[in-house]
C-alpha cells in the first residue's frame, strides 16, 4: 500500500476512505510548475524527489498520472498538512513579531467577512460567510454545537442555519479569497 500526502482543511494524519473531490495526486500538474513553486517559496525537498522533478523537466518521465491509472489502485490519501497547522504557525510567528492574537467570541463591534472571488466554495453555492463576536452564542442558543461543525469541516451548514452565508452566484473569476475584519472602536 502506498501513501500519498495531501494538504487539506482536515486534520493531519487522517486517512480519507472516499475523497469527495479530486486529489492533487491525480490532477494535471507539470514538473515545470512544481519546480517554479519550489523556487518561489524556497522550499527544500528530498534529493530523490528533486531528481524526479528534474527528470520530468527533461521529458524523461511521463507527466502526472490521471485518475483511473492503475498506479492508484494501491494508493490512498493521507493528510499531511492542514489549515490548523498553518494557523498555529501564523500565530506563533505573529507573537514572535510582537503582535497580539485573539479570538473574537464575545467582542461587540467585531465582524469578519470571508469569501472567495469566484462566487462559490468548492461544491457549494456559497462564496463565504459573515461572523461576529456573538456568532458562537447565537449558534448555541439554537441548540447547535459549533465544535461539531468545526470537527466535521462543515462551515456551510453551520452558517446556513445562522442565515450568515453569502451567496452571490458564480462570478467566473477566481482571483483569490478575501477576508475583512472590522473592529469598531465605539460600536454604540
Amino acid at each position: 500500500m502506498r501513501e500519498s500526502g495531501c494538504f487539506n482543511e482536515l486534520c493531519p494524519g487522517r486517512y480519507i476512505a472516499k475523497p469527495n473531490r479530486g486529489w492533487d495526486y491525480q490532477r494535471e500538474v507539470w514538473a515545470y510548475k512544481g519546480v517554479k513553486i519550489l523556487e518561489r517559496y524556497h522550499l527544500k525537498l528530498p534529493e530523490s524527489v528533486m531528481n524526479l522533478l528534474k527528470r520530468g523537466l527533461k521529458g524523461e518521465l511521463e507527466e502526472t498520472p490521471k485518475g483511473g491509472d492503475p498506479i492508484f489502485d494501491k494508493t490512498f490519501p493521507l493528510i499531511i498538512g492542514s489549515n490548523i497547522i498553518a494557523l498555529k504557525a501564523a500565530e506563533q510567528k505573529a507573537k514572535a513579531l510582537g503582535y497580539t492574537t485573539f479570538g473574537i467570541a464575545g467582542m461587540d463591534g467585531t465582524v469578519i467577512l470571508s469569501c472567495g472571488t469566484d462566487g462559490t466554495d468548492g461544491p457549494t453555492d456559497a462564496t463565504g460567510a459573515l461572523a461576529d463576536g456573538f456568532t458562537i452564542q447565537r449558534a448555541e442558543r439554537l441548540g447547535m454545537h459549533p465544535q461539531d461543525y468545526l470537527r466535521n469541516n462543515d462551515s456551510y451548514h453551520f452558517f446556513e442555519k445562522l442565515d450568515d452565508l453569502i451567496k452571490t452566484g458564480p462570478t467566473n473569476t477566481n482571483v483569490m479569497d478575501v477576508s475583512y475584519k472590522i473592529f469598531l472602536q465605539n460600536p454604540n
